[in-house]
């Protein structure tokens, strides 16, 4: 049952009408379970698809309730160690081939995020910062929330329970929440499909496998050059994962809403970033502030007492980033891709930081300051940033011997020639959409919200489920949430 299906909808209608009149908070909760059991079931084929996800929410509350309260620090970090080793296992980022007939008698689809929920609530009942031990139904319908089971956002529990604790009945609809709505399945259903085929047509020359369909198919047969290929497929797929990413959260998010809980952005105009420290402030933001407050600052905590020497801070800031990126491209996947996806990441982080450290001991933090200011050099970046994180991403649309024979068959020159074409096209291109984009809101509110911001809203609304209903029936099925399989 994907976000975007109708009996998604026909779904949460009912889910809804049942919260909506419950008064008691108990009673809430064995909604919102009862809802996340029937949607988390509709993706196992058979209920034995579901024991590793059974067993691991089982040792994650066992753990907490050990933790809870009592804690000694051998313990809370032996409970750490269990879930992540556990949930290591179950990802298969040890295989051993004898286990073959186990790791195919499961399905470990929403692990990775419930990962974090699990770990959150473990390590914050270790710290002793969570006030009340959550009990087995608050935990469940915390940890299985609907909404954000897939891929996020990444919540927190003291936030979800006071949301529950909520009167229910004065949840109230406004038109934010059905345009964030709408928002989301216009860019999952129309516009990511769209940019999906372009992407499959420059693909297509760089490694021949799935075919575009309708008139992005007639690309495939005109002859580009290999760099040229990988030019123009890298920055489409970046587009349009950012459409289908952002999109679901929109839809994670605008469901959350009508139940009165606000999950936390994940996005935040991530294109517009200069540097790398920038970008990842604005990208899956939820996943990055996780690490930020649960491995990068208790890393640089730990590696500052072991040396204390001022003249060490630089060294261990780099460090920890790039240790953190590492681990961040691991957790997306347990092949040597997505291993060289992390280093890549971390690589940038750490050279980042080392440039920005460089830069103003050399020109002193007021000239970096006004050379960071000024609009060339500041697009000039925003391209490299942009050409970074394309270029990172195509580890996620070719394996890694796609990915090895294609640098071997670009070389270092073609390598370069295809990254830096991307950072000077982005460099220009960006800056003109942020122009049109102000441009068509000028317009827009000149035009029809000047007259009667409601109506012309509600006339928007109208006229975009209509093209959502009209033009996502011109495609044979949606793409799939690119994130539901890490």
């Amino acid at each position: 049952m994907q976000l975007t299906s109708a009996w998604f909808y026909v779904f949460l209608v009912v889910v809804l009408l049942l919260y909506r009149f419950s008064k008691r908070v108990v009673w809430r909760q064995l909604i919102v379970l009862a809802a996340n059991l029937v949607f988390v079931a509709s993706f196992f084929n058979s209920p034995t698809d579901s024991w590793a996800l059974i067993s691991f929410l089982v040792l994650g509350y066992v753990c907490l309730a050990s933790t809870f309260g009592k804690t000694t620090s051998s313990r809370y970090a032996a409970c750490v160690i269990l879930i992540v080793g556990y949930f290591i296992l179950l990802k298969q980022y040890i295989r051993v081939e004898q286990l073959d007939s186990f790791y195919r008698s499961f399905s470990v689809l929403g692990l990775s995020y419930i990962l974090f929920r699990v770990l959150q609530l473990v390590i914050d009942a270790g710290q002793r910062m969570l006030e009340r031990r959550p009990s087995p139904l608050g935990f469940l319908a915390y940890v299985l929330f609907f909404p954000a089971f897939l891929s996020g956002p990444i919540h927190r529990y003291e936030d979800f329970d006071e949301a529950l604790k909520a009167d229910a009945t004065q949840v109230g609809d406004n038109h934010g929440d059905y345009t964030r709505l709408l928002n989301g399945l216009f860019k999952v259903l129309i516009l990511a499909p769209i940019i999906q085929q372009l992407f499959l047509a420059a693909a297509y020359h760089v490694y021949p496998g799935q075919t575009p369909v309708g008139a992005a198919r007639l690309f495939t047969n005109y002859h580009i050059s290999l760099t040229v290929a990988v030019a123009l497929a890298a920055p489409l797929y970046t587009v349009y994962l950012y459409l289908n990413f952002s999109g679901y959260t929109d839809i994670a998010i605008a469901v959350a809403l009508f139940f009165g809980i606000a999950l936390p952005e994940n996005f935040n105009r991530p294109f517009t970033a200069r540097n790398v420290a920038e970008f990842w402030s604005r990208w899956h933001i939820s996943l990055s502030t996780w690490f930020k407050t649960y491995v990068f600052n208790p890393m640089v905590g730990r590696l500052s007492s072991l040396f204390p020497q001022r003249a060490m801070a630089p060294a261990i800031a780099v460090t920890t980033l790039f240790l953190s990126f590492l681990i961040i491209g691991l957790w997306h996947g347990s092949t040597g891709v997505y291993l060289f996806y992390g280093i890549y990441l971390g690589a940038a982080a750490a050279l980042h930081r080392t440039y920005q450290l460089l830069m103003t001991g050399a020109l002193g933090r007021n000239r970096y300051r006004s050379l960071s200011q000024n609009l060339v050099y500041a697009e000039l970046c925003r391209g490299l940033t942009f050409a970074y994180f394309a270029t990172a991403l195509t580890c996620f649309w070719l394996n890694g011997d796609q990915l090895v024979n294609l640098n071997v068959a670009l070389g270092l020159r073609g390598d370069l020639a295809a990254f830096f074409t991307i950072c000077l096209a982005a460099s220009l291109i960006l800056p003109t959409i942020d122009l049109a984009l102000r441009l068509a809101k000028t317009l827009w509110t000149w035009g029809p919200a000047s007259f009667d911001s409601n109506l012309a809203t509600q006339a928007r609304l109208v006229l975009q489920a209509l093209m959502i209903l009209f033009f996502g029936s011109l495609f044979s099925s949606a793409p799939g949430f690119v994130y539901q399989v890490f």
